[in-house]
């Protein structure tokens, strides 16, 4: 067993038979910081991270979207150290974690999948509602970017104070998403 850290990442449209997007397995202790989870399966269970042995913890990151055969979602257990979104939060059978300060439970993250990263809605819940003493790294360090390399923190929400938003994407509201819906065409 060892120490794993994952820092400003996205885990989506993954699946398997334990944790679709994480298993932790051996009992490793595994930090996942400013990350985004998503869109993962499990036939089992877990279907964004299964750990059964205690040594996932969550900071400043989003989990939701993920699913599950036996009706615990998004996680099967971990560890919040704080400021996360938790999507689906049915019970301490459908995910057992902690709570920590700042997390957000049972609420929609608001996410649009872009490629290989997940925007986050101008509505989104997630904005400016990171840690307030910053996104840090492993070490405790400053991050100054999100994944993609735009700067953080920003004033996602133009209340005049820059925070960290939740999960790997930074929302810039000087170059919000823009998605675009075509007419579909039948020949």
């Amino acid at each position: 067993s060892g120490r794993t850290f994952i820092e400003n990442t996205t885990i989506a449209r993954n699946a398997a038979n334990y944790g679709g997007g994480l298993y932790n397995y051996p009992a490793d202790d595994m930090t996942i910081l400013n990350s985004t989870i998503s869109e993962n399966q499990a036939e089992t269970v877990g279907g964004g991270i299964a750990d059964g042995y205690g040594g996932v913890k969550l900071q400043n990151s989003i989990l939701g979207g993920n699913i599950d055969t036996r009706g615990n979602p998004d996680c099967f257990s971990a560890t919040s150290l704080g400021y996360n979104l938790i999507q689906t939060m049915q019970s301490t059978q459908g995910c057992a974690i902690n709570a920590g300060p700042g997390d957000l439970w049972n609420v929609d993250p608001k996410l649009i999948r872009m490629g290989e990263y997940y925007a986050l809605d101008p509505h989104s819940p997630a904005l400016d509602a990171g840690n307030p003493a910053g996104c840090t790294d492993y070490a405790g360090n400053t991050l100054t970017i999100d994944q993609r390399g735009t700067p953080r923190p920003l004033d996602s929400t133009a209340e005049g104070q820059a925070t960290c938003d939740m999960g790997a994407y930074e929302y810039d509201p000087d170059r919000p998403i823009q998605q675009i819906f075509l007419p579909s065409v039948s020949l």
